[in-house]
Order: structure tokens, then sequence, then C-alpha cells
């Protein structure tokens, strides 16, 4: 489904299957997409600023250079997902399943990664500043170079 540069600002698309989608630079700011499926959807350069993603399944998704600042992601599946480059400043990601996605380079100043799951992530050159690191899954985890993981 080719859904290019559309404009879902502040939509509730709660539960929405938008498997496979392209929404390449789509403005998804302050949407909800609580529970929705988004598996293997290109979401490369999108804002989802404020957007509500709980629940929300990203497996294999394409975020890389994404907009996700202040964003909830809480217990979001992102397994796989490219985030290369995004901007997840102060973003909510508690007990978020990272397993095997790719940060490198991306923005996580602020944000809350209690609890996550980041067994083969790779974070390199990743930006860690203020960010909370508590009671994490860290197996196999790519850290930007001297950093020291609670792990």
């Amino acid at each position: 489904m080719l859904l290019r540069g559309v404009d879902f600002s502040g939509f509730d698309l709660r539960s929405v299957v938008l498997r496979s989608a392209d929404l390449t630079d789509a403005d998804l700011s302050r949407v909800d997409l609580y529970r929705a499926d988004l598996t293997d959807t290109n979401l490369a350069n999108a804002n989802l600023a404020g957007a509500n993603l709980f629940l929300t399944t990203l497996t294999s998704a394409n975020l890389a250079k994404a907009k996700l600042t202040s964003a909830t992601l809480e217990f979001a599946g992102l397994e796989g997902a490219q985030l290369f480059a995004a901007d997840l400043t102060g973003a909510n990601l508690r007990e978020v399943n990272l397993t095997g996605a790719y940060l490198i380079g991306a923005q996580l100043t602020r944000a809350d990664l209690t609890g996550a799951n980041l067994t083969n992530t790779d974070l390199a050159d990743a930006d860690l500043t203020h960010t909370k690191l508590a009671a994490l899954t860290c197996n196999r985890t790519t850290w930007p170079e001297d950093f020291h993981p609670p792990c």
C-alpha cells in the first residue's frame, strides 16, 4: 500500500493493519496507533512525534531517520527494526522488544528503556545521554564506544 507523504497527524488508527505499507515521509505526529500492526512497514523519515505506539507491532519495520520524539512505544515489538539515525528523544520505550534491531546513530537522549529487551541490538554511535537504562536484557548488545552498560 503506497501512502508516501500522507498526513495522518492526530488520527485515531488504533488496531489498524498496515503490513508492508510505504509510509515514507508521512506525518503521523500525535497519531494513536495503539495495538496497530505495522510489520515490514516503511516509515523512513516519517514524523511520529508524540505518537501512541503502545503494544504496536513494528517487526522488521524501516524507521530510518524517523522522528519519534516523546512517542510512547511501551511494550511495542520492534524485533529486527531499522532505526538508523532515528530521533527517539524523550520517548517511552519501557518493556519494548528491540531484539536484533539496528539503532546505529539513533538519538535516545532522555528516553526511558526500563525493562527493554536489547538482545543482539546494535546501538553503535547512539546518543544515550540521560537515557534511563534499568532492568535490561542485553545479551550480545553492541554499545557505543566508551559506553559502560548497566548489564
